[in-house]
């Protein structure tokens, strides 16, 4: 998906995703999946959110999370 197509789905309302919209944002985040889909996470299986992502990055180095 071209940078001008992500920037008016992500910011107007009025535009409505498409099915390929949704399908390429998957292909770069295949990890987030579950997340986009559901709204649910299973860190066993590597389905993680952008947030959860972000707090295990914090909790590198102090024996905890996933890394």
């Amino acid at each position: 998906m071209d940078r001008s197509r992500w920037n008016t789905v992500a910011n107007d309302t009025r535009t409505k995703t498409r099915v390929e919209d949704l399908s390429r944002l998957l292909q770069a985040f295949p990890e987030y999946e579950l997340y986009i889909i559901r709204g649910e996470i299973d860190p066993s299986r590597g389905q993680i959110s952008p947030a959860y992502d972000h707090a295990d990055l914090k909790l590198e180095g102090q024996n905890a999370g996933s890394n």
